[in-house]
């Protein structure tokens, strides 16, 4: 099986990711932050509170979803009604969803959607 390594992922073929996204494990780091750091600067200008991968886990319902992508915390709760893909972006809920946005969305999406939907980032490892 082949590797791929993206930014702050490990990638292990599509299969072995499937297997290991729906059994709710998660198997993404998030940004390398020592761990007695509280907040991270997502703009340069902006100071945003760090999470664990615990309290991330927490966020997993159609009315509370959170996703992490590339280290950032996503509310996704209120963008799946309008989301182009319809409501299965709350697959995502309570995950690392970095291959999954990756996946899909290879071009990215407007920066200027991440910042309004980035509500925390992760710290360490989760």
């Amino acid at each position: 099986m082949h590797a791929w390594h993206w930014p702050s992922c490990k990638y292990v073929g599509m299969h072995k990711f499937l297997q290991v996204f729906f059994l709710n494990e998660i198997m993404c780091v998030g940004p390398d932050v020592s761990k007695d750091k509280s907040t991270i600067s997502t703009d340069g200008k902006t100071e945003i509170k760090l999470i664990t991968g615990k309290e991330l886990r927490s966020h997993n319902t159609p009315k509370d979803a959170w996703a992490a992508v590339d280290g950032k915390v996503l509310d996704i709760t209120k963008f799946a009604e309008r989301h182009p893909g319809g409501d299965l972006i709350l697959l995502a809920a309570g995950k690392d969803a970095t291959v999954l946005y990756k996946t899909y969305h290879p071009r990215g999406v407007p920066s200027s959607l991440i910042h309004k939907l980035t509500v925390s980032g992760i710290n360490g490892a989760f």
